[in-house]
């Protein structure tokens, strides 16, 4: 059988990098902006990503698309 893929939702995340510890390594902070379209270009949400960042007070670390899925037979 067949599978069928519905986007049911999508969130944008930056990892930003708050600090180091004591040993130097660094400390992540995750900011989530939701309702983005699941079905949104890529690209897009990777500038849109790059623009958030540069309001943020912490150097950006990464940049990740979260899209949720139902799956379902066809």
């Amino acid at each position: 059988m067949a599978v069928i893929v519905q986007p049911m939702e999508a969130s944008l995340r930056l990892v930003v990098i708050e600090g180091t510890t004591g040993q130097g390594d660094p400390i992540y902070r995750v900011r989530t902006f939701n309702r983005v379209k699941p079905d949104a270009d890529p690209q897009s949400v990777y500038e849109v990503g790059q623009h958030l960042a540069g309001l943020q007070a912490y150097p950006l670390s990464d940049i990740q698309m979260i899209v949720q899925n139902v799956l379902s037979e066809s």
